[in-house]
């Protein structure tokens, strides 16, 4: 009998606790004092904010609650930092994001300046496999199977591939499948 009443006390108390942490996460009295709903953040950014608002801290709260974290930065995007960037390096800071600048940086530092001329020349921002992306091996697969190699995604000279086979003297010929 002093067994289920004790189990039935830890019940008791594990499910109380298990209430007061389920329900921690959305008690932020400053974001609530303050008119700003909750549910709009995730719970790092609310907590960012609370703790912003009870230290005074009116910039860092701003920056939360008007999403600033979320934002993604565009080469177009030039901060101080950027530009000193771009500066150093003799480029346009609104031709690069700060991600770029720095890898161009790391690659002058290496002396590897074909990862330079890769990043300055933007193919870092192409899409492998996307329609008009043209890589070598893009290109050879494109040249046996007679197509343009930009009109089409790897997939898809991928498939066209799968239905040819080679038979060793006169080039490709079609592969029928027949499937029962």
């Amino acid at each position: 009998m002093k067994l289920s009443k004790f189990a039935a006390a830890a019940l008791i108390g594990l499910t109380a606790t298990a209430g007061v942490a389920s329900a921690a996460p959305l008690n932020y009295p400053m974001l609530a004092r303050n008119g700003i709903d909750a549910s709009q953040y995730s719970d790092s950014e609310a907590r960012q904010i609370n703790t912003a608002l009870r230290n005074g801290d009116v910039t860092t709260a701003r920056y939360y609650i008007n999403h600033e974290d979320r934002a993604v930065e565009h080469p177009a995007d030039v901060n101080p930092g950027t530009a000193q960037l771009a500066a150093q390096l003799g480029l346009n800071p609104g031709n690069y994001t700060t991600g770029e600048l720095e890898a161009v940086s790391t690659a002058l530092r290496s002396d590897n300046m074909q990862n330079v001329a890769f990043v300055e020349a933007h193919d870092n921002r192409m899409v492998p496999g996307a329609k008009g992306v043209v890589t070598p091996g893009k290109a050879q697969i494109a040249a046996q199977l007679g197509v343009n190699p930009a009109d089409y995604t790897d997939a898809q000279l991928n498939l066209m591939m799968s239905n040819v086979v080679g038979n060793g003297d006169s080039g490709l010929i079609t592969a029928q499948h027949n499937y029962k």
